[in-house]
């Protein structure tokens, strides 16, 4: 019995020896690293500022970003309002340069078609306004009219109305009984509009208020001062 222990003993001990190489090999051999202590998490004697710095450089970037941001977004705002205000501005000068020109063609036009008129007027007394030359004058005269008119040329009302300095150009005052006082009461010359605004005024004569009668009483003054201003 003894002898079978002794052989059975180094076999015992050697599956013993491999078995706790087995152990040790399956122990290292892993790969899982075991953190120490210190490193695996802050104990409750760690400081609380050294967890709470990441968090708090975080939170300043993001309000600097947002800061940033938001300065962006103004900058952005005011720079389109500019340029919207720039836009309108040029679509005005635009357009007043190119009514300015138009202006300045139309009066040219209404020029020629009222020396038109004028020659009309003319040659019906001596060739007969039934004559081929005159209906021909008239209708270019006509179509002249047309033409403005499609250019949102329209001719201004001013006999019977009240004067308007905008719109009429006085050239005398004439007395009218029965008439308002400071009423166009003859036109001279034609004034026209275009696109609502004034092309060119009206030459009118204005009515003005009529002088009182003269009196006797008020001619024998008038010759008194007359003969103290020859003295």
């Amino acid at each position: 019995m003894s002898r079978k222990k002794d052989r059975a003993g180094p076999q015992e001990a050697g599956g013993a020896e491999q078995g706790g190489g087995r152990e040790g090999s399956e122990g290292p051999g892993t790969g899982a690293r075991v953190l120490p202590a210190a490193e695996a998490a802050p104990g409750p004697g760690a400081p609380a500022a050294l967890a709470q710095v990441p968090q708090e450089q975080l939170q300043r970037q993001l309000d600097e970003a947002r800061q940033k941001a938001q300065e962006n977004y103004c900058l952005l705002q005011r720079v389109a309002a500019d340029f919207d205000n720039y836009r309108k501005f040029a679509e005005r000068e635009k357009a007043e340069a190119m009514l300015k020109e138009r202006s300045s063609v139309i009066s040219g036009l209404i020029d020629i078609m009222e020396n038109l008129e004028r020659a009309v007027e003319a040659g019906a007394r001596e060739l007969g306004a039934e004559s081929g030359l005159m209906k021909g004058l008239r209708m270019t005269i006509e179509g002249m009219r047309s033409f403005l008119e499609s250019n949102s040329v329209r001719p201004i009302d001013a006999v019977g109305k009240k004067f308007d300095p905008a719109l009429h150009e006085a050239v005398c005052f004439v007395p009218a009984a029965g008439k308002p006082e400071y009423t166009v009461a003859e036109e001279f010359r034609r004034g026209y509009t275009i696109n609502g605004r004034v092309l060119r005024t009206s030459k009118v004569s204005v009515v003005s208020r009529p002088e009182p009668p003269c009196t006797k009483e008020g001619a024998g003054q008038a010759g008194h001062d007359k003969g103290d201003l020859e003295k």
